[in-house]
């Protein structure tokens, strides 16, 4: 896993998850910063 990075977005806080495998770039929006690091 890369990294997680808070945005707001309608007036909702979300943070996206990223990571890599095989090359291939993945994503993950989550509610909460707290379930992003779970996620990792």
């Amino acid at each position: 896993m890369d990294a997680v990075a808070n945005f707001p977005a309608n007036n909702a806080p979300s943070c996206v998850v990223r990571w890599k495998v095989g090359g291939r770039e993945n994503s993950k929006t989550l509610h909460t910063k707290a379930l992003a690091e779970s996620f990792l």
